[in-house]
């Protein structure tokens, strides 16, 4: 493995605890803590987002750049609304 597959390699531990972190969010609340004067469940969260974004530094400062592009974010932010609206009408989700 060379040191670019090993950034990847972490970059993609990074997305998985930015995954559980939410998890933790949704199933015990935002607020609540893991340990008594531990960092919310919300504070970890952060955390995490923001190793991803060390992660997406690192690789960019290799030379492989994640670039933010705004059709591609305003096209997922369209199919989540619409499945969304989906699931509101399966009931799954109430609003």
């Amino acid at each position: 493995m060379d040191s670019l597959q090993y950034l990847l390699v972490v970059t993609a531990e990074e997305a998985v605890e930015v995954s559980h972190a939410a998890h933790k969010v949704l199933r015990f609340t935002p607020h609540d803590s893991h340990t008594p004067g531990g960092p919310s469940n919300l504070e970890t969260l952060e955390k995490e987002v923001n190793d991803f974004y060390a992660m997406l530094e690192m690789l960019a400062d290799r030379g492989v750049v994640i670039n933010r592009r705004q059709e591609l974010i305003d096209c997922k932010k369209t199919r989540v609304s619409e499945y969304m609206r989906y699931s509101q009408l399966l009931g799954v989700v109430k609003e």
